[in-house]
């Protein structure tokens, strides 16, 4: 491969990590306009309505396979 397609490829691939960046911190920190996400206090009231309030850890502190599978 010439160094010119090198270059052009790295180019690309810094702009493609550089926009998938920005989009995952637009989407993680939703600053949206349209921003229609639950508020802290909702999705507490749902977590208790599932009866997932109280996270369930084992031993080592991790979260309970149990308790993940009914996150999902």
């Amino acid at each position: 491969m010439s160094e010119n397609k090198k270059n052009l490829w790295l180019a690309i691939a810094g702009a493609g990590a550089l926009i998938g960046a920005a989009l995952l911190y637009h989407y993680a920190s939703g600053t949206s306009d349209g921003d229609d996400a639950p508020s802290r206090d909702e999705l507490i009231l749902e977590l208790k309505a599932a009866g997932l309030d109280e996270v369930i850890k084992d031993k080592n502190g991790m979260i309970e396979s149990r308790y993940f599978l009914k996150l999902l």
